[in-house]
């Protein structure tokens, strides 16, 4: 089987090491299954390997400039670029990661085998981060799924969602990590150490939840990974990290924080790859939400 996965991060950056190492993990597997596999990153449109090694970038572009609508124009250019690519490179089946419809996205889903990663619910999300975007994705979204083969949700939750909506197949499959990569640790802290890896703007990571745990608890040393501040007594921000730079920061911490604002996007389940990450170092998670792999009876 010929796959080409479709993502639209840039796979170099460091910010997004936690989907990146998801898809290796997702390639993998399917490599395993005899498929044979591409990644396409819509950022750049630049072509990976199984290992996210660069195969092609005679196609690339690059925007130098920043901001919503430079990303709009890049995610509008990016899908042209792919319904052309498409019409000279076929596929078996196309695994395409959550994204809003744009320009060739009906054209693309209605003429290829397409497989939808839902992450969130999208009609709820917008609301939250941009009016523009809540308004835009409300009166498109529907032309966007109804033309998938069909989903694969994160969730549960999401999946029957989705799948109910626009009468399509569809499963779940949680996020997951290799735990071998991953090094069992006990700390020894003279201060309880508690490690939060967020994203800066995502109100349902629930941030104002870990600034006031660090306040009613001073004796805690409270670590922020992903999100840049102003550091205070028992509360440091470390900003983006490489992934190894994660694992030695995770790895020395006694407890790991989860997505503690869930509700925010009417979202009741869920399956972060940061409490995966924890769980592998040895650390046991705070979260608040139903986790879809795991019942809360676990022996830790």
């Amino acid at each position: 089987m010929k796959i080409l996965y479709v993502i639209d991060q840039e796979v170099e950056k460091g910010s997004t090491a936690g989907i990146i190492h998801k898809v290796k993990g997702q390639v993998s597997r399917w490599k395993d299954s005899d498929a044979t596999v591409k990644i396409l990153s819509m950022y750049s449109f630049k072509f990976y390997g199984a290992e996210c090694n660069l195969l092609d970038d005679s196609k690339s572009f690059r925007l130098s400039s920043h901001g919503r609508y430079y990303t709009l124009f890049r995610m509008f250019y990016s899908t042209i670029k792919l319904n052309f690519h498409l019409k000279k490179h076929k596929y078996d089946l196309i695994y395409m990661r959550q994204r809003p419809l744009m320009p060739f996205s009906k054209s693309i889903n209605k003429n290829n085998n397409v497989v939808i990663e839902i992450n969130t619910f999208d009609f709820k999300e917008y609301k939250v981060i941009s009016k523009w975007m809540d308004f835009y994705n409300n009166f498109t979204r529907d032309k966007f799924y109804k033309f998938a083969l069909g989903f694969v949700g994160v969730t549960q939750e999401l999946a029957s969602s989705y799948s109910d909506e626009f009468n399509k197949k569809s499963i779940s499959i949680g996020n997951g990590i290799n735990v071998n990569n991953y090094e069992l640790c006990i700390p020894e802290n003279q201060r309880p150490k508690v490690v939060f890896v967020g994203s800066p703007g995502f109100k349902w990571h629930g941030l104002d939840k870990v600034f006031k745990l660090s306040e009613l608890l001073p004796e805690f040393d409270f670590e922020i990974i992903g999100i840049a501040g102003e550091n205070s007594k028992n509360l440091f921000f470390h900003g983006y990290l490489e992934l190894d730079e994660v694992k030695k920061l995770v790895s020395s911490s006694d407890v790991g924080l989860c997505t503690l604002s869930l509700y925010i996007n009417g979202l009741t389940e869920a399956t972060p790859l940061k409490s995966r990450q924890y769980m592998a170092h040895g650390l046991p998670i705070i979260y608040a939400y139903k986790d879809t792999d795991l019942s809360g009876d676990e022996e830790f």
